[in-house]
């Protein structure tokens, strides 16, 4: 059971929010390769990563309300997805 100040949860808090970490942090460990191979060929982006932290995002906002990192750090990762879509 997820149990938080005594009220039983439908949902993994801590679940979501390492799921996105752990996403947002291969996205970075992945740009940082990624820029490094695109000075010698032109590869694209990896977006998965951004895509899967921005769906996330969505599942946990649907569930609870997000203290204003996670909305920034939402607001990040859809911009940087966009970004990346454009691209």
């Amino acid at each position: 059971k997820n149990i938080i100040n005594n009220h039983i949860m439908s949902y993994d808090y801590h679940q979501y929010v390492q799921s996105i970490q752990r996403h947002r942090h291969k996205e970075h460990t992945s740009h940082i390769r990624g820029a490094v191979d695109r000075m010698t060929v032109a590869t694209p982006p990896d977006l998965d990563p951004l895509q899967h932290s921005v769906e996330g995002f969505a599942s946990l906002s649907k569930h609870c309300p997000m203290t204003p990192l996670l909305w920034m750090q939402y607001a990040h990762d859809t911009e940087m997805l966009m970004m990346g879509l454009y691209l």
